[in-house]
């Protein structure tokens, strides 16, 4: 007697749809679009953009379609009864260890979720749920199946999952991914700001039309990025800075995105060790449909708000530049995004102005977000958060303030000022 058909077919579609939600994961992590269920208060994006989503390059949702697609085919293999039941003992040894392996994994993934991120991806859990039953399952259709036990002992069993196990661990432990690449643009620099290799700026005394710019000379300064590329003027954007700074970079970040906003708190210690030779135009480029026309689908963080947040930044900007300051330190002081009416809220007291809204009303507001969006177009850069440099981008999560000094130093020909 082999192992009951029933349970050997529920081994089968567990694992099965196990591999199919792993692989929509594995498509994730190379797309910018959002999964479909994972709203604003699913922790699907900071799951997935963190250091523990891949082990070095590779995702750890690739792995586990391997895992679990291996465990429906052995399952499906021990069907036909034509199959020899030495054949079907070591098939079924392996279903075994990988089906241990895949619960210790989910194990081990859940308490990540838990104690390092304390956030969750619901797609992440259900995987985990279904990994965390399929040992149980096997182990039940064993002992009512007496013929097919391996020779192998459960425990040699344990102990291969449990040194597979280990391995992943270990994987992540040691091997930290690169989640960021520097690309460098194709074209020839036009101008540099001093004679090197830093950010280009050129003064223009055009203004863009129906757009408030903050009356300081920042209205009339353009950078040329990307060898030129991207054309940016100051004037519209929020500048971390000096508008006097001989460097000037741009940086194409989300509201809500996680990766976003730990990039801007290195950025601001960026500008402060170079001692304000470095200003940065902060660009909000929403990750939403609603405004901006080259996406088809928000990114998981953004449904619903980034639009809003992005609208309300710059209208801070335009009508209160001194203060802008003041709201984005505010905004970025926790983890977590606040409510975005407590942000409304927070910025009618700072201003002073309680005719700010949400209403899409202020055209040249709108206009600056669908411009931001033709920036990041430009740029042709899917990915956020990005930074603009004068011959490439960052795109992606640099991990360290030290990593992100040292690209801008090669990549600008910038000194480290003296100590």
């Amino acid at each position: 007697m082999s192992t009951p058909l029933p349970i050997t077919l529920t081994v089968a579609v567990i694992a099965g749809l196990a591999a199919k939600l792993s692989l929509t994961l594995a498509q994730h992590s190379r797309s910018p679009e959002a999964l479909p269920g994972c709203g604003n208060e699913e922790g699907c994006e900071s799951v997935l953009s963190s250091r523990w989503s891949k082990i070095g390059g590779l995702p750890v949702a690739a792995l586990a379609v391997a895992a679990y697609g291996l465990i429906s085919t052995l399952a499906l293999f021990a069907i036909p009864a034509s199959i020899p039941a030495t054949w079907k003992k070591p098939a079924w040894a392996l279903e075994f260890t990988l089906g241990i392996s895949a619960a210790g994994a989910a194990i081990w993934y859940l308490l990540l979720q838990l104690l390092v991120l304390r956030t969750w991806c619901v797609y992440c859990i259900t995987i985990h749920i279904l990994g965390l039953s399929l040992p149980v399952i096997m182990w039940t259709g064993t002992v009512s199946s007496a013929e097919s036990r391996p020779t192998v002992s459960p425990l040699s069993l344990l102990l291969f999952a449990a040194a597979g196990v280990a391995m992943l661990i270990g994987g992540q432990l040691f091997l930290r991914p690169r989640q960021y690449a520097v690309q460098r643009s194709s074209q020839a620099n036009e101008e540099l700001s001093d004679g090197k290799s830093g950010a280009i700026a050129k003064e223009s005394g055009t203004a863009k039309p129906g757009i408030r710019q903050p009356s300081d000379s920042a209205s009339a300064r353009e950078v040329r990025l990307l060898g030129g590329r991207v054309v940016i003027q100051c004037g519209p954007w929020p500048l971390l800075g000096s508008i006097q700074a001989p460097f000037v970079i741009a940086y194409l970040f989300d509201f809500t995105c996680p990766s976003c906003r730990r990039i801007h708190q290195m950025l601001i210690e960026a500008v402060g060790r170079l001692n304000q030779r470095l200003a940065v135009l902060m660009i909000p480029v929403p990750q939403e449909p609603q405004c901006n026309s080259y996406l088809r689908q928000a990114s998981s963080s953004a449904q619903g708000r980034a639009c809003k947040f992005a609208r309300l930044a710059l209208k801070v900007w335009h009508n209160a530049p001194t203060r802008y300051h003041s709201y984005e330190q505010w905004l970025f002081q926790n983890e977590e995004l606040p409510p975005f009416d407590a942000a409304l809220a927070h910025v009618r007291e700072l201003t002073g102005y309680d005719n700010i809204t949400d209403e899409e009303i202020d055209v040249s507001i709108n206009r600056l977000v669908a411009t931001a969006a033709d920036v990041q177009h430009t740029a042709r850069t899917q990915k956020i958060p990005t930074i603009l440099l004068p011959r490439a981008t960052i795109a992606g999560e640099v991990p360290s303030i030290e990593e992100l000094m040292k690209i801008l130093q090669k990549e600008m020909g910038m000194q480290a000022p003296s100590k």
